[in-house]
């Protein structure tokens, strides 16, 4: 409002601009090469790159992806198994459906979200293989207390 201050008006901070913009531009014809630095550069460009690769079907890649993310698939296993034995097969059978997948993955900035997913889809398929054969267990060991003729337990 009328009360405002500015403490740099926009027309000083085009002029601003402008004077810098000529200064650089004294300076670039005497730099013969740029080099262009990133500033915050990118963590998953390497995975990027391996990732196509592996795409396309190189095996090296393949590996090398593997190496790179066995520790991140079997961390968040472990966190969601709570053993170390579970935690390795998790990890193992989500490495080997990245493989399967990797195809299908048409966005490489997705890849650990989707390698993230693919791994708690096996902590899942564990837990109900687990609580299948519990199941199947409990059922063939009731059928054959029932034909001793001894009556199963009661369950908690």
């Amino acid at each position: 409002g009328a009360g405002h201050r500015w403490l740099c008006s926009p027309s000083g901070l085009t002029t601003g601009l402008n004077r810098v913009r000529e200064q650089m531009l004294g300076v670039l014809p005497r730099i013969e090469r740029l080099e262009v630095v990133e500033r915050f550069p990118d963590p998953d460009k390497p995975d990027r790159e391996t990732q196509l690769a592996a795409q396309g079907g190189d095996r090296a890649a393949f590996g090398e992806l593997c190496e790179r993310h066995y520790r991140l698939a079997f961390q968040s296993a472990w966190r969601r198994v709570g053993n170390r034995a579970d935690a390795e097969d998790v990890a193992q059978d989500a490495l080997v459906r990245m493989g399967q997948g990797l195809k299908a993955l048409r966005d490489p900035l997705l890849f650990r979200g989707w390698l993230m997913r693919i791994v708690i889809n096996a902590v899942t398929d564990l837990h109900r293989t687990r609580l299948w054969l519990n199941e199947a267990v409990s059922l063939v060991l009731a059928s054959a207390l029932g034909l001793l003729g001894v009556s199963a337990p009661e369950r908690m």
